[in-house]
């Protein structure tokens, strides 16, 4: 079974700036006080999902990048 948890968590801000953790929203209300009395950092949740591979679509993009990782890890070997 394999591990795609390596993906980012982001979200976008209502100024299309990525908030990639808390301490970017907090930065973002700072910025934007207009924003604080309807959302806070505590809203959002940074931490990486856990995907599984049987949850993945396999296109050819899926695979593709599955194989030029293989790749990159045999060459490293």
């Amino acid at each position: 079974m394999s591990d795609y948890s390596k993906i980012d968590t982001y979200y976008v801000m209502p100024n299309g700036k990525r908030a990639r953790c808390a301490g970017d929203v907090d930065k973002f209300l700072e910025a934007n006080p207009e924003y604080k009395n309807r959302i806070s950092a505590s809203d959002f949740s940074f931490a990486p999902l856990k995907v599984v591979e049987e949850t993945v679509s396999h296109n050819s993009a899926w695979k593709a990048a599955k194989a030029k990782k293989q790749e990159k890890a045999e060459a490293q070997k």
